[in-house]
């Protein structure tokens, strides 16, 4: 197989699991249930469904090291009070390891 047939090979797969992962963007296209509407469900995601766990916060100050803490117990949704602050880096932290942060 020379290089260009090899090149075509790999863009014609690229764009097929592209197209195949656009198509399951949604959860109707993808048998996954829509659980927004679920009463008491505060972290909800129309991604592949994943073992939610939660933690709620209490401190008046979260920090990258509560959201790095939250991550090494393999957390995926913080609960935050209504007055909680939360620094950016925190955020920033929380955004790249899809830590979802809600406020109750």
């Amino acid at each position: 197989m020379d290089y260009d047939a090899l090149v075509n090979e790999i863009l014609t797969r690229v764009l097929a699991k592209l197209k195949e992962a656009e198509l399951c963007a949604t959860p109707s296209s993808c048998n996954i249930p829509d659980t927004s509407a679920i009463s008491g469900s505060t972290c909800t995601s129309t991604a592949t469904p994943v073992a939610r766990k939660e933690k709620q916060i209490t401190k008046r100050v979260v920090t990258e090291r509560d959201m790095r803490t939250a991550n090494d117990e393999g957390i995926n949704c913080v609960i935050l009070g209504e007055k909680t602050i939360i620094t950016d880096v925190a955020k920033d932290y929380a955004t790249r390891y899809k830590i979802e942060i809600t406020r109750c």
